[in-house]
């Protein structure tokens, strides 16, 4: 799949990015961590750092942009502390927590 999408962007890795809400979030992850050299960056939405998912604090990551509500009962806060914790101090990290906001897209009451 990887492949196929860099061909219809010239082979340019800088270009390719991956997201994903709530478990596809873990998938995009999953993915840019063992296709690194293949993928611009990864945006990960109310999501989690699943446990098959080895990432070593020294691994190259692409760019990544993790987007999470303080409020999400569905997938804590603290299961995104804990993809935080493991990437912490990377330049080419970025957080948005948004205060009140449950496991959801858009929230108005946010």
């Amino acid at each position: 799949m990887v492949e196929n999408e860099l061909k219809e962007i010239d082979n340019d890795p800088k270009r390719l990015f991956l997201g994903g809400f709530s478990q596809g979030s873990s998938l995009a992850l999953n993915v840019g961590a063992t296709h690194r050299d293949k993928i611009g960056g990864i945006v990960m939405y109310a999501g989690f750092m699943s446990k098959f998912i080895k990432i070593d604090k020294d691994q190259e990551l692409p760019d990544l942009m993790v987007i999470h509500g303080d409020s999400d009962e569905m997938m804590p806060w603290g299961k995104a502390k804990r993809l935080l914790k493991t990437i912490a101090d990377r330049p080419n990290l970025q957080t948005c927590i948004f205060k009140g906001m449950g496991h959801n897209l858009y929230d108005e009451e946010a």
